[in-house]
């Protein structure tokens, strides 16, 4: 889980966290980040964040959390050099 303390949204300290995750998986020669997350609006900022780091929602699982609560499946592809 990917949390940020109020008042530090912004400051680039989750990008930065995420990219260090890319360069490890790089590093292990894996290809794909899966992150997850909740369709509720209290996680619009988390599921604008992983967008913005170039995550794509890929799958939905139908009241996951609890009825009416969705997860959220976001895939983004690690290109090898």
């Amino acid at each position: 889980m990917l949390w940020m303390k109020d008042g530090y949204e912004g400051c680039g300290f989750g990008k930065e966290l995420v990219s260090h995750v890319e360069k490890e998986i790089k590093s292990r020669h894996a290809r794909l980040l899966i992150v997850e997350t909740s369709q509720l609006p209290g996680f619009s900022g988390a599921r604008a964040f992983y967008e913005k780091c170039g995550f794509n929602l890929e799958a939905e699982v139908k009241d996951f959390f609890a009825a009416g609560d969705n997860k959220l499946i976001y895939t983004k592809a690690v290109q090898q050099n």
